[in-house]
């Protein structure tokens, strides 16, 4: 049978990503309230003027208001046996716990020679951690 229904499909005001269902498509919900109550276990967001944040942009848009919330940094794993730019040490990394940006620093001697950001927002295209999870609650601009 093809019948014809009404339904409430969720996009990010931002990139325009689709919420996803289990199987991969887009999911498709009863009602606006329905929506609501599955999408906010899976970090998207409605911010107070109604924009809709999937969990990536909403944790990109945290770190803009309030800065990153870096975790330690991660050495390389050459062991010293690979010698960086102008004869400096090997490089490290730190990823955000919120939204997977990174930043690098070439390191040598006593210290890094240079920081480098990495190239992608919200740990897209970036080499470090992916996401790691949906903004935190209580920020300002964002309901629910």
């Amino acid at each position: 049978m093809i019948a014809w229904q009404r339904c409430v499909t969720v996009v990010c005001d931002v990139c325009a990503a689709a919420a996803g269902d289990a199987a991969g498509g887009v999911a498709h919900f009863a009602g606006v309230g329905q929506a609501r109550a599955a999408l906010g276990g899976e970090g998207w967001v409605v911010c107070a003027g109604g924009q809709v944040l999937c969990a990536g942009c909403a944790a990109a848009r945290v770190c803009a208001e309030q800065g990153h919330d870096f975790g330690g940094w991660r050495g390389c794993r050459c062991g010293g046996r690979v010698r960086g730019p102008a004869g400096g040490g090997c490089a490290r990394w730190r990823g955000c716990l919120r939204c997977g940006e990174s930043e690098f620093e070439l390191g040598g001697g006593g210290g890094p020679a240079a920081a480098l950001p990495s190239a992608g927002a919200g740990g897209r295209g970036a080499a470090g951690p992916p996401h790691a999870g949906p903004a935190r609650p209580g920020v300002p601009g964002v309901a629910g």
